[in-house]
């Protein structure tokens, strides 16, 4: 393979890489800290969502988005979960979260 050939595979990667976290992440805060690699903040963040959630301050639309996207930042960071995220993960996972993780896991 050339240069030229490595420089353009490279290159293609990053975009679908950009473009599959564009179009997976709606919540702006979970993506920086998601970029910023981050797992004890989106930790803290999770657990305030679901308090709020719990507390009736949360829609259960918003907090499925949240925590999906927290739980996808936080398997791809740190590579665990509890049994009970990985089946909320499973159960609410939305096509470009999934499209962002078969990109990812593609770029590892």
């Amino acid at each position: 393979m050339t240069l030229v050939q490595w420089c353009f595979i490279e290159r293609y990667a990053q975009m679908a890489t950009q473009a599959a976290v564009s179009k997976a992440f709606k919540t702006p805060d979970i993506l920086k800290m998601f970029a910023l690699k981050q797992p004890t903040q989106l930790r803290e963040r999770l657990e305030v969502i679901r308090r709020n959630h719990k507390l009736g301050k949360v829609t259960a639309a918003a907090y499925k988005i949240e925590a999906v996207e927290i739980l996808t930042s936080l398997k791809k960071l740190v590579g665990e979960l509890s049994a009970e995220e990985r089946s909320f993960l499973q159960d609410h996972m939305t096509s470009g979260l999934a499209a962002f993780e078969k990109v990812a896991a593609e770029d590892e």
